[in-house]
């Protein structure tokens, strides 16, 4: 994988600024799911030339969400070694915020050196574009909510506090456009840790908020498909008994999804017709069938950062591996009987 840099002369700042891609402003939302999900699959069944076709029909038609530009680029840096594409991925990570390219490869993979040495000179004469006064108005809210429950537990609730996040958030929604590339590639997730707990308070405003730019196609559907289940979570079993219910919403969150120790647990939904209608209402192709095969991919290869799912925690290590071979047994013992509405899979150990 030999491939000379060059280092063209940088004429004016301006044209190290200006935007790499075309992307379509077209809000086609269904067919952007459409090709981002084969890109996915076609992953999963490592059929990377097909992925990459996919993933230059989704970005042709808007901007790209920030999972999805990540995950081209990871396939292109992992799988494909294809430096041009490297080049133009990593070129609008660094002008959409992110940042050490070169030192996360370093870290995660077996270096070319002049790969390394091209991911360096892109971070040296490329820069972020993103609105940083939005950005510092995404970190505030996170300080805001996270100094407020330090010494009170995750579960403190008050109104004051809720009310003063979902006003901070929909002022930011007001006053600055959404996207990609004005928040840059991490700072909208400075909001899921206020927005969860501002749905465990069985608030609900938020979510339309999110659905809002979800329909528009500012944002990805993840985090509000995940903030969602939660709150139906939360109101299904209101807190009166410790058997969860199945909330039989988007499929994204927690009680669908979550770890033990190193080991991975799904629980299909009672009624998967359902909450594939949900999802479809929202423009995704992605079947919650397909979201279990590109999670259960994603955990044994390590490569892609698709899905984050949450840790249960029982006690100290010891006590987690024991609850994990608990339940593994127990799974175990309803496939043996033909029941297969739960499974689980230990994960790779991570770098």
């Amino acid at each position: 994988m030999k491939r000379k840099i060059v280092k063209c002369c940088l004429l004016t700042m301006s044209l190290v600024l200006i935007s790499l891609f075309s992307f379509g402003q077209k809000k086609n939302l269904r067919q952007y799911y459409y090709w981002t999900n084969q890109a996915e699959l076609a992953i999963c069944d490592s059929n990377y030339a097909t992925a990459n076709a996919c993933y230059d029909k989704a970005f042709a038609l808007k901007i790209p969400f920030a999972k999805d530009l990540l995950s081209a680029y990871l396939l292109n840096l992992k799988l494909t070694h294809d430096v041009d594409k490297i080049e133009t991925y990593a070129k609008y990570l660094i002008q959409c915020g992110d940042s050490e390219l070169s030192e996360r490869y370093a870290s995660e993979c077996e270096v070319d050196s002049q790969v390394y040495k091209l991911l360096q000179f892109i971070e040296t004469n490329y820069h972020s574009l993103c609105d940083t006064a939005l950005q510092h108005s995404l970190d505030e809210i996170l300080e805001k909510d996270q100094s407020y429950r330090h010494g009170r537990g995750l579960n403190a609730f008050e109104d004051s506090m809720n009310h003063a996040i979902i006003r901070d958030i929909k002022g930011l929604s007001d006053r600055y456009k959404i996207n990609i590339q004005t928040t840059g590639i991490y700072h909208l997730y400075n909001l899921h840790a206020p927005a969860i707990h501002y749905v465990r308070a069985e608030l609900h405003d938020l979510q339309d908020l999110f659905k809002e730019h979800v329909l528009k196609g500012n944002i990805g559907a993840d985090m509000y498909m995940r903030l969602e289940d939660e709150y139906l979570l939360v109101i299904e079993n209101n807190k009166e008994t410790d058997e969860l219910k199945d909330p039989n919403g988007y499929g994204q969150g927690n009680f669908y999804f979550y770890k033990i120790g190193g080991t991975v647990f799904i629980t299909y939904p009672t009624n998967i017709k359902m909450v594939n209608k949900h999802r479809k209402a929202l423009g995704l192709s992605e079947t919650f069938e397909d979201l279990v095969k590109k999670v259960s991919w994603e955990y044994t290869h390590n490569i892609m950062r698709w899905h984050s799912i949450s840790t249960c925690i029982y006690g100290d290590k010891d006590e987690n591996n024991a609850e994990a071979v608990k339940l593994k047994k127990e799974i175990d013992e309803e496939h043996a009987a033909g029941d297969f509405h739960r499974l689980y899979f230990d994960e790779s150990v991570r770098k």
